[in-house]
């Protein structure tokens, strides 16, 4: 779970409260909405998830108490003061995925986020680009908000109800996201198609997104802010909450003739549908709620040829130039989430494919081929959440409400054939501020109090409890500091990857693995990356006195090919105690690799708190302590977890 300090508590809300704004539109009702232009189509925005502000009116009813009135998401206002968790966990939904946890409150969408600031700059432009655009060119904007918490035919009724108060002639839905998703929910009936000219959707995961599973087991909610979130909260509240869930990749996406499966148990791929929902139910998922999206998604997944659309009514347009997470593996370790079900537990990105960022092209664009459906894919680096704001994308849109022929994107076969560019993956794992600086003086980092920003072109930062994920182009030379919060140690893995046109997934080519990395809280450790030089001539140079000099530098633990990179396998570590007539011990550890073999092995009198590298078989006085601990790290840097425990009374 992750809190805060107290003093960064009262600094960062200060900051909130003084310096952040949040821009959205009011919510539109009878007496906000403008009159739609006869003679041009109204246009209404349907944001993705959690970008819908969210409010809450409770109940002054006898035994109701005190709850959160006003703003509940994002409430970026009073993000980290003391009753901020009871603020957030008024989202949470009763297990029918419907009602509210507490009978008390009483949560309505008012209004969509466009844009974030943060000391009177910009740091995510979402939606205030593709309306100030439209509204440049003469058209009327009506931004749909919607609790993106519920099942998507909630909001499709809410849209209904939207679209009957404008008595606009003509309508363009255009859906960003899971915004995209309601628009396809909303056009499943005829009379609602009727009412519709054009649908547009932006980056849409039709077959839902692996990043989505990260996230939900994750406790993360895929916005800017998500390192100030607790993270036991938003799993609490993405369990119950169907819109999430729908994001999930469905059963259509095992079938998609790419790997049969997107989820690993530590190192056992769950290569069916099933297996990966029993997964997730078993370790506290809503097994109703995982059924419920399965089934919505029976209904949607297909764009059925039959369907009674004309041509040019339905447009999907496609981000296909960023590495995109496809493998999301969970396994056991020491610093994980704790469970009700065993170990603690990480969960990492272990794979990638074109797509843009983070929904793959797979979810995007091959749904779209089977049916009506005009599908353009664009070859940009522009990330997932900033697509609604890239210039070649507006233009496009621009052209589909006008009925012209699109500018910039490209049709399905011509951009499957073009090659994507290489890539490189640094992941930091252990508590740390990671900074990253390209040559320009770019900067991709969590900037206090809490917000990722990202200047880097065709750069991806993701940053969760414990482990911080950088892709970075192969263009330029880069500078990462590492700054730990901790004492514990970290550990950095280098991956070079490469993009064949022909399958369009990730492959690796070489991985540098640094294990232990040596780490003082206050101090830098320094990454120079440069593209051109091989990883194994990697170092990692470590400032021990704070005057920005590197007085020690560390080569890479190992270096392992493509074969190597893949072993998943957790080591394993036997301890044989031999007793003697004096009453003392021999203790001897043996460990076990079935991948790239073992690194070190260590021990531990302490319950873990600190250890000692294994050399030889070494006496022990059983007396003495109570319980001997071991564990084993392998090349491919792999922690054994849970560690190996003798009781010696």
């Amino acid at each position: 779970m992750r809190r805060p300090t107290l003093i960064l508590m009262l600094s960062a809300a200060l900051v909130a409260v003084h310096f952040l704004i949040i821009h959205y539109p009011a919510a539109a009702d009878e007496t906000t909405l403008p009159r739609a232009d006869a003679g041009r189509p109204a246009i209404i925005l349907l944001p993705g998830v959690a970008s819908s502000r969210l409010t809450n009116a409770p109940s002054t009813a006898a035994g109701c108490g005190r709850r959160t009135a006003g703003e509940v998401w994002p409430n970026l206002g009073g993000l980290l003061g003391f009753r901020y968790n009871q603020s957030l966990m008024t989202l949470a939904l009763a297990e029918d995925g419907a009602r509210p946890a507490d009978g008390c409150d009483h949560v309505q969408p008012s209004g969509v986020i466009t844009r974030i600031d943060i000391l009177g700059l910009p740091v995510a432009h979402i939606y205030d680009g593709f309306m100030d655009e439209m509204r440049r060119l003469g058209y009327e904007v009506y931004p749909f908000d919607y609790d993106w918490r519920l099942d998507l035919e909630a909001s499709a009724v809410r849209l209904d109800a939207l679209i009957q108060r404008l008595h606009a002639p003509r309508v363009v839905l255009v859906g960003h996201s899971m915004g995209g998703l309601v628009a396809r929910q909303y056009v499943t009936r005829p009379e609602r198609v009727a009412r519709v000219e054009r649908v547009i959707t932006v980056g849409t995961p039709y077959w839902g997104a692996p990043a989505a599973a990260e996230q939900m087991r994750n406790g993360q909610a895929g916005v800017v802010f998500d390192p100030i979130l607790d993270d036991t909260n938003v799993w609490t509240i993405i369990r119950n909450a169907p819109g999430p869930l729908y994001l999930l990749p469905s059963e259509a996406f095992f079938q998609a003739g790419l790997p049969s499966h997107y989820f690993i148990d530590t190192d056992r791929p769950l290569t069916s549908y099933s297996a990966t929902t029993r997964f997730f139910a078993e370790r506290g998922q809503n097994s109703a709620l995982l059924d419920a999206a399965r089934r919505r998604h029976a209904t949607l997944d297909r764009f059925d040829p039959t369907l009674s659309w004309s041509p040019g009514f339905y447009h999907a347009l496609v981000g296909r130039r960023l590495p995109t997470p496809r493998l999301i593996r969970e396994y056991p370790c020491a610093g994980g989430q704790p469970t009700t079900t065993g170990p603690n537990r990480c969960v990492e990105e272990r794979g990638y494919e074109a797509g843009d960022g983070t929904v793959p092209w797979t979810s995007a664009g091959l749904p779209a081929q089977s049916g009506n459906v005009s599908l353009c894919i664009y070859d940009t680096a522009t990330p997932h959440a900033a697509l609604m704001v890239d210039s070649a994308v507006l233009a496009d849109i621009r052209q589909i409400i006008e009925g012209k022929a699109t500018l910039t994107c490209r049709p399905p076969r011509a951009a499957k054939a073009s090659p994507l560019p290489d890539f490189i993956e640094v992941a930091v794992e252990g508590e740390a501020r990671v900074t990253v600086t390209d040559t320009r003086s770019r900067v991709a980092q969590v900037v206090e109090p809490g917000y990722i920003r990202n200047d880097i072109p065709g750069a991806l930062y993701r940053a969760s409890a414990g482990r911080t994920v950088v892709l970075l182009p192969t263009d330029a030379p880069y500078q990462l500091a590492l700054q730990p919060r901790t004492k514990e140690p970290l550990q950095v893995r280098v991956t070079r990857f490469t993009m064949p046109a022909s399958t369009q997934l990730a492959q690796i080519v070489e991985q540098a693995v640094f294990v232990d990395v040596l780490t003082t809280v206050g101090k830098a450790t320094r990454l120079s990356l440069d593209p051109t030089v091989g990883l194994p001539d990697l170092r990692l140079a470590v400032d021990l006195d704070l005057q920005g000099k590197a007085r020690l530098t560390e080569p890479p633990s190992s270096v392992l090919d493509a074969t190597a990179s893949s072993d998943l396998t957790l080591p394993v570590t036997s301890i044989q105690l031999e007793h003697s007539p004096t009453g003392h011990a021999m203790v001897t550890l043996t460990a076990r690799d079935e991948g790239t073999g073992i690194l070190k092995t260590e021990y531990s009198f302490d319950g873990g708190q600190s250890w000692t590298l294994y050399g030889g078989p070494f006496p022990l006085d059983p007396s003495q302590t109570s319980t001997l601990q071991a564990r084993s790290t392998d090349r491919a840097g792999n922690h054994e977890y849970p560690w190996s425990t003798m009781s010696l009374r």
